[in-house]
């Protein structure tokens, strides 16, 4: 049996991981991934600049009759790991469901742990051109931001906001099992 070794980290800055949940999950479903490892990617995205210090996932829910959460089992295991998770509403469209709320929570979020020094580098998993401009803030209060998401997920105007962009194409590519629970060892 191979023994995975955890993520060490290299660089010596506070590093934050921020999800975009909705942004993330409609992007690994269009490509069939559907039981991502959140806290293993989020180790090895923090690993190449420092330690881990923060996790958040801010993320729609769809509360069904009685109030039941559809999401609450993966919600509970990533509290449970650390994380901080923000549940904002999903309303229900003739279309289709509308998530709202989760860009303003996600601003709030950065801004707040920008302004309260909580971090040096935010690496925020989201390809939403809506960002585009907190980031821009962020960075101008001297915070770095990686920006995470599959090419055709990343919003150009986000793309140019950020400091770096780590395009999943690339950093999953022929690693997808490593951070699939389907390809834990």
């Amino acid at each position: 049996m191979v023994q995975r070794l955890p993520f060490i980290a290299l660089g010596d800055e506070r590093v934050a991981v921020f999800v975009d949940g909705q942004n993330l999950f409609h992007a690994l479903k269009k490509r069939g991934i559907f039981h991502l490892d959140y806290e293993k990617m989020a180790r090895a995205l923090a690993a190449p600049y420092g330690r881990l210090e923060r996790r958040l996932l801010v993320t729609g829910v769809w509360v069904e009759a009685g109030g039941y959460i559809r999401q609450r089992r993966f919600t509970d295991a990533l509290r449970y790991q650390g994380w901080e998770v923000v549940e904002t509403r999903v309303e229900e469209r003739p279309e289709r469901w509308v998530e709202k709320e989760s860009d303003t929570a996600l601003a709030f979020h950065m801004t707040e742990d920008a302004i309260k020094d909580r971090w040096d580098i935010l690496i925020l998993v989201s390809g939403d051109g809506d960002l585009a401009y907190p980031v821009r803030k962020l960075r101008q209060m001297g915070k770095r931001v990686v920006v995470v998401q599959f090419e055709e997920f990343l919003s150009h105007h986000l793309k140019e906001a950020a400091d770096k962009v780590v395009l999943l194409d690339d950093f999953l590519g022929g690693r997808l099992a490593e951070f699939t629970y389907e390809g834990a060892a």
